[in-house]
């Protein structure tokens, strides 16, 4: 429901007694959230849902894969600059989960440049709070956006 946008339906869940909260805060095998779906599939409307509903909002929006990736490295997989964007202005998550780095060091650039995002690279660089730091990082194991690109 949360991939395709649908609130109702994550509404009707929430609110009836043997789903409620914990069926929406259920995690995938890989740690994945309802909220990461959301991100992955551009569903600002989803988003937006879960964090006006207490008993999901910062949880799920500040989540974090098993693997290290956040909302944020799934929007920047996708090209979803207007999710990033939210994100960035949203107070909970702001440019901290932006910078967040996943175990192996990679960032939502890192994650842009291996999916060919070429305007989410141009959003990261033409966002102060991120631009020259994201645009330089380097991986635990030395790799940049520039191996990323160059492997996908």
């Amino acid at each position: 429901a949360a991939a395709a946008g649908h609130t109702v339906v994550l509404q009707w869940l929430l609110s009836f007694a043997k789903c409620g909260s914990a069926l929406l805060k259920g995690r995938a095998k890989g740690g994945a959230t309802i909220a990461h779906a959301a991100a992955r599939n551009n569903r600002l409307t989803t988003l937006r849902w879960i964090a006006n509903t207490p008993e999901l909002g910062d949880e799920l929006l500040t989540a974090v894969r098993k693997d290290g990736c956040t909302l944020a490295h799934e929007a920047a997989a996708a090209g979803h600059t207007v999710v990033l964007q939210w994100l960035l202005s949203f107070a909970k998550c702001g440019s901290a989960l932006l910078k967040g780095r996943a175990k192996g060091g990679a960032t939502i650039a890192h994650a842009a440049a291996r999916n060919n995002r070429l305007t989410t690279l141009r959003w990261i660089a033409n966002t102060p709070e991120l631009g020259d730091e994201l645009l330089t990082a380097v991986r635990k194991d030395g790799c940049t956006l520039a191996h990323e690109a160059a492997a996908a």
